[in-house]
């Protein structure tokens, strides 16, 4: 039967062609994918929120969060933790204190992590901490940096080693007090990093160490780069334990343990905690709190870690050295002999720093018993030289050999003359005989090689010279070291940076205690010819001239007459105008005034010279009053001067003092008449005064009160009364203009020194007289107006004092008021202008309002006469107030 046309039409479906029609949408595909989804927003507010209260780093991170990830497995985590942390402290550094415990931990716990980057980024954090805290901050929490940096620096891993050492230089740079105190624990590390124990059966002799150097193939840097890193810090770790212990009091060393550990507790001693800052007793050890108990006292020696270094150190340098006889040192291996050879001198000043201690002996051991094998191969090819670093040419695979490097080559002789006298007091063999000459033959050769470079390394060249001399036994040796240094000072070729240490040199070598160097030739000389050097040398080192004028002072205590006489030959170089007292500082002015109190003559020259040299404003008046003091001290008039031939006569000291009180010098006053030309013209008066500067009136004002109270200390007031009225008489009356300071000290000398019931001498009293009016006048006029307030201020209240001790004169003598009315009655009846008149009455009403002088006015006579002559040469109408004043106060003179 056929198929019906459906099924033929269904069969046929499958394989038709879709007609498109316009309008309708194209049918999908059956394997269309649906890509249609559905969303919704989920809303977390409290995980959106931010804490402002805590601060954050530049990614919103707080301290909590990031030391959470400081533990996190992976490597990034942690370094952007570890970097996040120093930003934030950066950002915030009020941070630090509060969160210090925790960060210190983190940063400790991050020494030995396994990633470089890591540990590179720790220890950038601690430094930064550091940087922010004080060493009272660190030290609760620095036992536990000391705990992980010790575990660093024995980690089997060889990259964490070497990170340690960065370690350590960061501690040794912010705190080295704290690290130097666990010393203990420290310093065994350093013979690890660089040696391995030896097995059990190898047998040990007395200079041999239980360890042996350890060599590592796979290291990406050799084994002499490796030790010579290690030396250094070993080095510096060394160099900060001496310092550390040369700080402070010897029983806060004891108490506080700094790097000097030598007694343990065992049991049979009590045990005391320091609490307070106080002496410990002297048979008990003391431990600080919370660091020791008697479970975990340190039993660390220094004797035993130098008897297990030393045998390494000498292997080391086996190894590096050029060989016995060899005297060429590669560059590549200098400075691990260099450090080997620093280490040596710093373990043995470290064995010999406690020189109280009952064990000294014992540690010296330490270091003598290794003396032979030190002696043998550190001088087998000295001196030595170390070649410069080869180079590549350009274009050339061959290397091209330097010459000589000298700096380096004078660094390690020079240190390995420095190790080789260490031991020099202990040598009781005789065993320095064979390499002594050699080593003194070095030094003189350094001293003779002198030249614009030789100033680097000449210091070294004097420290170890001055080690030499303080532990060579003989005399004669001592003697040419010094001759050597002496002549290299002499040399026209030594330049004046080298000078200058030699000079600190000889300087500290004279000065020092050891009485063998006193008596020396050498010094001596050298002591002598000082003066001269002191006048040609450059005043601009003012350490080099006090250093030097500390030895002048030693030599002049100690009676150098020769030192002495060339301080005589030079006084007008050292103390004339112009001269050394003018060029350096207060302090050192009052270095040089002190040696006037050793020489054993002063005569008028000299005082004249002084006087001159008084008046220079660079010359203090605290200095001048120094000097002053010696004088009298040494001064035949004073009764301390137990002398008996006082070096300064009664009749020179008083000229002196009155130099000093006038101020100025006879050549300068006379200069100042020929000049006709003042400042201030006084009206009727005979006097003028020639206006100075405030600072130089001040200056002389002080030093004329100084020399007055001096005067007065003489037992013979009258006597020097009548001195001192000869010198006024003949100055007044030789010169009539006057600077402002001179009449002020005049006045000054008047008032303080004339004894009471004296008559003033007819010669004297009328220059006083007009002194006293040159005075007045100024002072009432106020003829120096100033714009400035400070200066308006200090000049109104020297015019102030200027006006009182003019007064104060008047009244000191009947005749000085009874002349000067007459003289200013004759003035007034003159053909005198107006205002001349006016400034004369002025000056009269201000007179009659003293209350000191108007009984001395009343007694005169003429007062009213002259009131009414001058009222009569002024007009009523210009001078009302003025005429009014002088009327009522000539009303109460009657």
């Amino acid at each position: 039967m056929p198929k019906s046309a459906k099924k033929r039409k269904a069969k046929r479906a499958d394989f038709n062609k879709v007609k498109l029609k316009v309008g309708k949408k194209l049918p999908k595909a059956d394997n269309v994918t649906d890509t249609t989804f559905k969303s919704r927003a989920i809303h977390l507010p409290d995980q959106l929120k931010t804490d402002a209260s805590q601060p954050t780093n530049f990614r919103q991170q707080n301290v909590k969060d990031l030391l959470t990830q400081c533990n996190h497995y992976s490597a990034s985590v942690r370094h952007e933790a570890i970097t996040g942390l120093k930003d934030l402290l950066v950002r915030h550094p009020a941070v630090v204190p509060a969160h210090l415990s925790s960060v210190v931990e983190k940063c400790s716990e991050l020494f030995v992590d396994k990633d470089p980057v890591v540990r590179k980024a720790a220890i950038g954090l601690l430094r930064h901490t550091f940087s922010q805290a004080s060493a009272n901050q660190i030290s609760p929490f620095f036992s536990l940096i000391s705990a992980h940096l010790c575990c660093a620096m024995t980690h089997i891993f060889e990259e964490i080693r070497h990170d340690s050492l960065t370690v350590l230089d960061v501690c040794l740079e912010h705190f080295p007090s704290l690290l130097t105190s666990r010393s203990g624990q420290i310093l065994t590390n350093f013979v690890g990093q660089i040696s391995s124990m030896k097995d059990k059966g190898v047998k040990k002799d007395a200079t041999s160490s239980s360890h042996r150097l350890s060599v590592n193939l796979n290291s990406r840097l050799t084994s002499l780069q490796w030790r010579s890193k290690v030396l250094n810090r070993l080095h510096h770790f060394l160099k900060a334990m001496l310092s550390e212990s040369d700080t402070g009091d010897r029983e806060d060393r004891e108490v506080q343990n700094k790097g000097f550990a030598e007694e343990a507790f065992d049991g049979t001693k009590s045990l005391y905690v320091q609490v307070f800052a106080c002496r410990k007793p002297p048979s008990s050890t003391g431990y600080l709190i919370g660091t020791t108990t008697p479970s975990t006292a340190s039993t660390f020696s220094l004797r035993e870690f130098a008897e297990s270094l030393l045998p390494l150190l000498l292997e080391t340098w086996v190894e590096s050295s050029p060989g016995e006889g060899g005297s060429l040192v590669h560059a590549d291996v200098t400075d691990l002999l260099q450090g080997v050879v620093d280490v040596l001198r710093l373990l043995w000043q470290c064995l010999q720093h406690r020189e109280q201690d009952k064990q000294q002996d014992r540690q010296k051991m330490a270091f003598l018993q290794h003396y032979k094998n030190i002696h043998l191969h550190l001088m087998s090819g000295f001196p030595y030289m170390v070649m410069e670093q080869s180079k590549k040419g350009k274009g050339q695979q061959r290397e091209q050999s330097g010459g000589t490097n000298v700096q380096a080559s004078s660094t390690l002789n020079l240190s390995i003359c420095d190790v080789m006298t260490c031991s020099l007091e202990q040598d009781s063999s005789g065993t320095s005989a064979g390499w002594l000459d050699t080593v003194l033959d070095f030094l003189v050769s350094c001293l003779s090689d002198v030249d614009e470079n030789s100033a680097e390394h000449m210091e070294s060249v004097l420290r170890v010279i001055q080690h030499v001399i303080k532990v060579l036994p003989q005399q004669d040796l001592c003697e040419d070291l010094l001759t050597a240094v002496h002549k290299c000072y002499q040399s026209e070729d030594t330049s004046n940076r080298t000078r200058q240490q030699v000079v600190h040199f000889l300087a500290q070598s004279y000065l020092q205690r050891d009485p063998r160097l006193p008596q020396s030739k050498v010094l001596t000389n050298w002591v002598a010819s000082l003066p001269h050097y002191l006048v040609t040398m450059a005043t601009a080192n003012q350490q080099q001239t006090e250093e030097v004028l500390h030895v002048v002072q030693s030599a002049a205590t100690r009676g150098h007459s020769c030192m002495v006489e060339n301080l005589i030959g030079n006084f007008q170089n050292i103390y004339g105008v112009g001269g050394l007292l003018c060029s350096v500082t207060p302090p050192l002015q009052r270095h040089l005034v002190q040696l006037l109190y050793h020489l054993p003559l002063l005569g008028g020259l000299e005082l004249s010279t002084l006087a001159q040299v008084c008046r220079q404003r660079k010359v203090g008046v605290p200095v001048v009053k120094y000097l002053v003091q010696i004088l009298l001290a040494r001064s035949s008039a004073m009764a301390v001067c137990e002398e008996k031939k006082p070096p300064v006569d009664t009749p020179d000291i008083l000229s002196f003092l009155m130099s000093i009180m006038i101020g100025h010098s006879v050549e300068e006053l006379k200069d100042l008449q020929q000049e006709k030309t003042t400042d201030v013209q006084v009206p009727g008066c005979r006097t003028q005064i020639y206006c100075v500067s405030l600072e130089l009136r001040l200056r002389q004002k002080a030093l004329a009160k100084f020399a007055c109270e001096c005067l007065l200390q003489f037992s013979s007031p009258q006597q020097v009364w009548e001195v001192v009225e000869a010198v006024l008489e003949r100055c007044l009356e030789q010169f009539h203009t006057l600077p402002t300071d001179t009449v002020y000290a005049v006045l000054v000398a008047m008032v303080t020194l004339l004894p009471p019931g004296t008559e003033i001498s007819r010669e004297l009293l009328t220059p006083i007289m007009h002194c006293c009016w040159a005075a007045l006048d100024f002072a009432i006029h106020n003829r120096t107006p100033v714009s400035d307030g400070e200066a308006a201020a200090a000049e109104e209240n020297w015019q102030g004092e200027l006006l009182h001790i003019a007064l104060q004169a008047m009244a000191s003598s009947q005749g000085i008021v009874q002349s000067w009315l007459e003289c200013v009655e004759a003035f007034v009846q003159g053909d005198t202008e107006r205002s001349d008149v006016e400034s004369v009455a002025q000056v009269l009403l201000r007179v009659m309002q003293t209350t000191e002088l108007q009984r001395p006015l009343q007694l005169t006579g003429v007062l009213q006469r002259v009131v009414k002559t001058v009222m009569a040469c002024l007009r009523q109408d210009e001078n009302e107030k003025l005429l009014s004043s002088m009327v009522y106060q000539a009303s109460l003179i009657k």
